[in-house]
């Protein structure tokens, strides 16, 4: 039996074109569709054998949910996401986003690393973002609201540049080293490289090798920012050593002076002044 998972609110609540896909691609199984929002995940999931499989539809919000739903579960069936979200940085981190066949999941979803944030804590798939990356994600999430269908995630960040975000002073620990900034623009916790539908953050991070990497954009007025945040898309913003700092390690702890918006993969947490995210 083939179980399609699918997220409605996936790739900015447009997953027709990708049900379409995958109905087609599973025609002449048993099949069975359920919305994920409206079923209990890890039951679904720990219900079905190695004989079956799930093929599932999202993007990367979509794979954090299954990743937490299913933490500490034990299932045997193999899963398979189908590129249907929006950024899809997952997919591209893996080399995996220009694929046509679905990917099997169930490799990456084992030794992932967790956040702590307003007490909550949540296993990730591809980074934390906190400063202008999560007031961004926080726009987009209201556009949305408003039945924006189309919205440009760089263009909202150049808005954001350009006067509607004021950048925190806060304090960035790395496996106990503390060090402190009068400006952050921007402060990460990286699993994979990229986040934000192609901002390649942490161009040196490894998936899998056991550490994360933080990357620390600071000091720049809104100009330089502006002027050099392209780069970011190609990895070529770590050059800049005056105002990004690079740390990796298996702790990272980030504090803000003020309240502000985080993302991880892609989900907004509003009023955030601190999160801590490690890797065992």
């Amino acid at each position: 039996m083939t179980l399609i998972l699918f997220n409605p609110q996936a790739n900015n609540r447009d997953i027709t074109a990708a049900l379409e896909g995958v109905r087609g691609y599973a025609a002449g199984f048993d099949t069975v569709e359920k919305d994920l929002t409206q079923v209990d995940v890890r039951e679904e999931i720990c219900a079905l054998s190695e004989h079956d499989r799930v093929l599932l539809l999202g993007g990367d919000g979509t794979i954090m949910r299954i990743a937490n739903a299913l933490d500490g579960a034990k299932y045997t069936v193999p899963m398979y996401l189908w590129k249907s979200g929006t950024g899809n940085d997952f997919l591209r981190d893996i080399g995996k986003n220009e694929e046509s066949e679905p990917v099997l999941l169930n490799p990456y979803l084992t030794g992932l690393p967790h956040v702590e944030v307003k007490g909550n804590t949540y296993l990730y798939i591809n980074g934390i973002g906190f400063g202008l990356d999560g007031m961004v994600c926080e726009v987009t999430d209201k556009l949305k609201e408003q039945g924006v269908q189309k919205i440009d995630y760089t263009m909202e960040s150049i808005k954001l540049l350009l006067g509607g975000f004021k950048c925190p002073s806060g304090s960035v620990t790395v496996d106990g080293v503390t060090k402190k900034y009068k400006k952050i623009w921007l402060a990460s916790a990286m699993h994979g490289k990229y986040y934000g539908g192609g901002m390649r953050v942490a161009p040196m991070q490894a998936r899998g090798e056991g550490q994360l990497t933080c990357c620390v954009w600071h000091t720049t007025g809104r100009l330089a920012t502006l002027m050099h945040f392209p780069k970011i898309f190609e990895g070529q913003h770590v050059k800049y050593k005056k105002s990004i700092d690079i740390f990796t390690g298996k702790r990272i702890t980030v504090e803000f002076d003020r309240p502000c918006a985080l993302q991880i993969d892609g989900e907004t947490v509003s009023g955030v002044t601190t999160y801590t995210a490690w890797i065992d």
